[in-house]
Formats: structure tokens, sequence, C-alpha cells
């Protein structure tokens, strides 16, 4: 026997007190809306149609957003026009309905009030149906698993992602931003944002602000990877900020043993090497680095066949958990799937450009920093001084589209490694800022020690012997 109860409608399962409440509320928005000139342009901006639960304020609301669009004003003897002229007054009752609802006038003052109350119980339906939904298209067996979990997730998004307007007036910006930029005066090398750690690379990029989308490129070697853990573990331990780390192509055990071995300054390739007369002193400064790490709100998610869904849907889920995040980092993008659609389609380029995009929409939503490192094609490695450029960025031009900014890496020690040079290694990584929407592009150098995975400043007191066992 079939469950009725997913048949009801979310109005048949709210407690008939709490409906009333509703309509109530409703007819207090109407009341205001043509009987107070200024009130309709509060109304229209943040309330819409589909948000009122009786059919008859739907109707009423609609015939007054016709005649406000067309630069009437909403009164009572317009709306009743109007809904006369579309054939519509019969429907919603008669004149005599549209005037009674009046009779509920409110003041302007308690407009935002009651619309704050009508879109919370909105978002409560949609939430109920939401979960209707999932529970009836959960049993079509023809359909693939990962599909059906990827619509609920856009179904939710949807549902968390009502807003009173897309339409925002300059003036109710200004003075935040003002105040933002009064804020950055005499910072110096200091942002406002999330600091990478390193003055040089944030006196370029500008740090990392919340709501951008940042791509990390280089090539195979180039260092992606210990760039990105190392703002890691600036974030996290210094600033004492949430960091996840999704990683699709190294375990989180390996992940582990980089961030211990940067922390503690511990060339991990080289300790077989190293004389057993020094594992005392290694052993000390593993526990010290360990103690610090354990302390690090870093949280890694180990996964090889993440969906851009699967992101969002644990990004959020961890936000909630952590009480807010500072930074998301993807290693790296190239290995996400689309959604099961673009993923049928057989192209790359759509499905990366979705990718691209669902990452750009998680940080704007979150309101946190994404670093996502990226692969480079090809091209790079015929060029004669295999420097990238934004064109060498893997799969689709969309990535560098979306981003926010774009940083390139390059360490001239790889070429001269692989060719066999006898010149001096420098163990400088060049991060080149090729793309600032906030700013403008750049260049950094910071050293490199390839053999602990380590990043730091250019500073006096860094040289290539420094921590060396």
């Amino acid at each position: 026997m079939a469950n009725s109860g997913i048949q009801k409608k979310p109005e048949m399962m709210i407690p008939e007190e709490v409906m009333d409440t509703v309509k109530t509320t409703e007819r207090n928005i109407l009341a205001a809306l043509m009987c107070h000139p200024k009130a309709a342009d509060i109304v229209f901006a943040r309330l819409d149609g589909r948000d009122l639960t009786d059919p008859v304020h739907r109707e009423v609301y609609q015939a007054a957003q016709k005649v406000y669009l067309a630069g009437g004003t909403p009164g009572i003897i317009e709306v009743i026009q109007r809904l006369t002229d579309t054939g519509r007054l019969a429907v919603v009752g008669g004149p005599m309905v549209v005037a009674q609802i009046c009779d509920a006038y409110i003041t302007a003052a308690d407009i935002n009030k009651n619309i704050d109350y009508v879109q919370a119980h909105a978002k409560r339906r949609r939430l109920m149906e939401l979960g209707r939904i999932i529970t009836a298209t959960a049993l079509e067996t023809d359909v693939d698993a990962e599909e059906l979990t990827s619509r609920a997730q856009s179904m939710l998004d949807r549902v968390s992602d009502v807003r009173d307007s897309d339409v925002t007036t300059v003036a109710d910006l200004t003075e935040n931003v003002v105040n933002s930029l009064l804020a950055s005066v005499g910072m110096g090398d200091r942002v406002l944002g999330l600091s990478t750690g390193y003055r040089d690379v944030d006196k370029v990029a500008g740090g990392f602000n919340p709501g951008e989308f940042v791509v990390a490129a280089g090539a195979t070697g180039m260092g992606k990877t210990a760039f990105a853990l190392n703002i890691a573990q600036n974030v996290a331990i210094k600033q004492k900020n949430h960091v996840i780390i999704l990683s699709l192509e190294m375990s989180a055990e390996q992940l582990t043993k980089r961030l211990l071995c940067s922390i503690g300054r511990i060339p991990s390739v080289e300790l077989r090497y190293v004389p057993k007369s020094k594992k005392q002193a290694i052993e000390q400064k593993l526990n010290e680095a360990k103690q610090i790490l354990d302390a690090a709100p870093i949280h890694i998610i180990e996964r090889s066949d993440m969906s851009i869904s699967d992101v969002t849907a644990t990004c959020r889920r961890l936000q909630h958990q952590c009480g807010g995040l500072g930074l998301i980092i993807v290693d790296y993008l190239q290995l996400l799937h689309g959604s099961p659609a673009t993923q049928r389609t057989g192209n790359r380029v759509v499905e990366m450009g979705e990718v691209s995009r669902s990452l750009k929409q998680m940080a704007q939503q979150l309101k946190v920093p994404v670093l996502a490192l990226s692969q480079l094609n090809r091209g790079v490695d015929a060029t004669q001084s295999k420097r990238p450029t934004l064109a060498h960025i893997r799969d689709t031009a969309a990535i560098a589209q979306d981003a926010d900014k774009i940083i390139l890496l390059y360490r001239a020690d790889y070429y001269r490694i692989q060719e066999g040079s006898t010149e001096p290694l420098d163990h400088i990584l060049d991060v080149l800022i090729a793309k600032n929407r906030d700013g403008h592009p750049g260049a950094a150098k910071l050293y490199f020690d390839e053999c602990a995975t380590m990043l730091r400043s250019l500073a006096k007191e860094d040289g290539p012997d420094a921590n060396r066992f």
C-alpha cells in the first residue's frame, strides 16, 4: 500500500493555525501595497508572487504588479480594473474580495517584517516540497543514482539561494565600499582578505577575498601542491581559519606527510640517507610539527571520483559544522567530474566549463575563497622559455574567464635538472599573477625547498643550506 503521506501538498502538512497566520500576513502586505503608494517599491523589490500561499492573494499580487510595471499606481480601483480586463476578477471572487483585503491595512514600517515572515515560510514549503520530490524520484530505478543526487543538490541550491532581489542600487553599496577602501589606507603590505602568508605574493595578488575563485596552474613538477599546502598551513595555523583540502590525486596520508615535513622543515625524501645519529633530532622535530598540525583546523577529503555536486554538498556541510570556512583548496580541478548530463555529451570542454562555473558559484554562495589547482596543456613544453601563459591552461578557456585570479607557477630548476644542466640550482619558485580582477598582474618570487616541500619568503635568513641535516 502506497504511503499516502508522500502525496500530501506542503500546505496540508503545516498546522492550520500557522497557515492562518501566514495568510493573514500576506493580506497585510497586499493591503499596504494597495493603500500606501511607497509600499509598492518595497514589496515588488523583495517579494515574489510565488512566495504567497493563497491563490487569491497571488492573483491580486500579479494584477497589482502589472499595473506597477506599466507605470501606474496599484491602488484598489486599478487592481480591480486590471483583474476585470484580464478576465480574472471572477476567479478571485469579485470586487468585494479585493476591497476586503484592504481592511487589513498596516503601516509602512511593518512591511519588511511581514515580508520576512512570508519569505521564511515560503522557504520552508519549498524544502518540504523538495523532500517529497526527492523521496519520489529516489524510487526511479531507471535513472542513475548520481544523476538523482545531482538533481537533488541543484534543487537544494535553488532553495538556499533565494534572495530578496537581484537588483541593488549603487546607493545601497556605497557606504560599505567606502568603509572598505578607507580600511585599506595605511595597511602597507597587509591585506584585507585572507593572507597567503607570503608578503611578496600578497603585495601583488592582494590576498584571497571571500567569494573569489583563484586558480593556481603549473606544469608537472612546478610545485602546485606544495604551493597550496603551504598556503593552507599559513591560513589554518597562523590565521586560525578552517581549511578544506579536496584531494583527488594524493592520499590524505601523503598530504599529512608533506604537511608534517614542511612544518618541521624535514627533508622527507632524504631521510633514508640521514645517519641514525640524527634520528632523535628528527623525531623531536616531527613531534613538534605533530603538535602544531594536530591543533590546525585542516580537513582533508580524499576521493578520486568526486563530482562538482559532491564538492558543493561537502563544503556546505563542513561550513555548517565548522561555523565558517577560511579557504577551500581543490587539488586539482581537471580530476573533477561535471554533472551526469555534461558527462554524457562526451565533450571535455563543456564538462570542464561547468566545473569551472560551479566552483565560482560555490565561492560566491559560501563567501569563501576557493583555490583550485590546474594542469597546463602540452603547448607550454613546446615554447623555448617554458614559462606558462593563460593560453596554456588545460581543457577550456572558461577557467581563465571564470577565475578572479590566476597564478602561474614556474621553476627554472625543474628544467635544469631535466636537461642535465650543470648550472647551479637557485631554488626559486616564480609566482606569476597573470590575472587579477581586483588589481594588477605582477610577479613574486619564493624560495622553494623541494626536499621538505616548503616555501619561504626570500628573507636574508633563508638560504639553500638552511635546516639541512
